[in-house]
């Protein structure tokens, strides 16, 4: 597969690891207080790291896009006008129901999860919600965004410098950005004890991912880092082993009363170890042969099929929770699975109705915009 899929826009198999990435954020959101077993509540803890597989996987496909069309008449107005069919029908959107609609419609005064503090509003529609000083994190049905916004501010700037650099440059900034991100990260919370919700939702903190994407992507570029290449995709199960065991030490022997995602050798290490995990699983899944086991296992069916409505279902999935607990918890919309005894109904139907309303979404607006984006290839 890594002699051709340079020249193929669409790889079946990253819409398999995306449709991974997807439920294990999922997961994160819902599971832990869904079950009583330690073992799949570890698991399950660390289902935040699946924004970590989407930047990966951005980082990849979107240093790729631009890479071919660098030469192409109109490189940065068809970049900005696909990236506009792609995001912005979708989640201006939600934003129209959520901030425009919804605090207009009385009964939904009553819960606490539609409401967002006063002037807080506006870093959605600008893309700045994942700052923490904005107060925008506060609506529990739109704070999944903070990811999306940390991919658009990246992607705001670095058709530019895809344009002004040559390969070589290019990966040497990447590998810059990628050192950069780690190591004001661990700074910023050691010596100037920056608060780990600020360093887990900001930009500068928050790069490895897309970084390492996009100088994987650089690295199927050049036939002679072929043997880097495997080497690093046969290190997935080192990355995997020492993610485990650092999970396990968070949850188990240095306990914190945070969540995982904020534990202090998450926010320093965790981050960049998830990054590498990630980005060597997809070089393995890119360079293994066809029957591969690990190609096979993210080419099936049901995540190809679930990565196809990945980015409705990361939006809607929270609300679909929400509502599904509406009918179930005796009328009441709460978001936390904890308020009921046996949420696993609640998650059941959360999850179905998720998968609906993401097929509902591609239809009505992802495959008409999609429609509109090849014009502009």
């Amino acid at each position: 597969m890594e002699e051709n899929f340079l020249s193929d826009k669409h790889i079946p198999v990253l819409d398999g690891l995306r449709g991974f990435a997807v439920l294990y954020v999922i997961i994160f959101h819902f599971f832990p207080s869904a079950t009583s077993s330690g073992f799949l509540t570890a698991i399950a803890s660390f289902g935040f790291s699946g924004v970590d597989l989407f930047f990966v996987l951005s980082g990849f496909l979107i240093t790729g896009i631009l890479i071919r069309s660098k030469t192409e008449k109109n490189y940065f107005f068809n970049f900005y006008v696909r990236r506009f069919l792609r995001i912005f029908p979708l989640y201006y959107s939600m934003l129209f129901i959520f901030l425009i609609v919804v605090p207009h419609i009385t009964y939904f005064r009553q819960f606490n999860y539609f409401t967002i503090v006063d002037g807080a509003s506006y870093p959605y529609w600008l893309f700045l919600m994942n700052y923490p000083s904005f107060h925008s994190l506060t609506h529990q049905f739109l704070f999944v965004a903070w990811s999306l916004c940390i991919e658009e501010q990246y992607y705001l700037f670095v058709p530019a410098i895809v344009y002004l650099l040559n390969k070589e440059r290019l990966l040497n900034f990447l590998l810059l950005v990628f050192t950069a991100s780690f190591l004001i990260r661990t700074i910023s919370f050691f010596v100037f004890h920056t608060d780990a919700s600020v360093l887990y939702h900001s930009a500068y903190t928050r790069l490895e991912g897309i970084a390492l994407g996009g100088i994987l992507r650089l690295s199927f570029e050049n036939n002679g880092l072929k043997n880097h290449r495997q080497r690093f995709a046969s290190l997935f199960p080192l990355f995997a082993l020492l993610v485990s065991g650092m999970v396990v030490f968070c949850k188990y022997i240095i306990v914190e009363p945070v969540s995982l995602n904020y534990h202090p050798l998450m926010i320093t290490f965790g981050y960049l170890l998830s990054s590498l995990m990630y980005g060597s699983l997809m070089t393995r899944c890119l360079i293994e042969n066809k029957n591969g086991y690990t190609r096979t296992f993210f080419s099936t069916a049901f995540l190809r099929t679930t990565g196809k409505y990945s980015y409705a279902m990361y939006l809607f999935h929270p609300l679909a929770i929400g509502i599904a607990k509406a009918f179930l918890a005796k009328g009441y919309l709460m978001f936390q699975l904890d308020c009921l005894k046996n949420d696993s109904l609640p998650v059941i139907a959360g999850m179905l109705l998720t998968y609906a309303m993401s097929i509902a979404s591609w239809n009505i607006l992802e495959k008409p915009a999609l429609q509109l984006k090849r014009r502009f290839a």
